[in-house]
């Protein structure tokens, strides 16, 4: 199961690929010079959005793995 905030860079993400993509459009083909600098910026908050999203995954997932732990060492004792 997702976090909340996982679920929230997940949207984040994808709507910062869809700006990438119009920003991509429009400095290619409607020859906008101002859409240069976000098309920059737009992936960038991709990538930064991409490594926090895995950052929150791992600790997810280490903290499920020290669950499952706990529960073997009840189960034995």
């Amino acid at each position: 199961m997702r976090s909340k905030g996982e679920q929230a860079l997940s949207i984040l993400w994808f709507i910062s690929l869809a700006g990438s993509a119009c920003i991509l459009y429009m400095s290619v083909f409607l020859h906008m010079s101002i859409a240069m600098g976000w098309l920059i910026a737009v992936p960038a908050a991709a990538v930064v959005l991409t490594a926090i999203n895995l950052y929150l995954t791992h600790r997810r997932e280490k903290a499920e793995k020290a669950a499952r732990k706990r529960e073997q060492a009840e189960d034995q004792a």
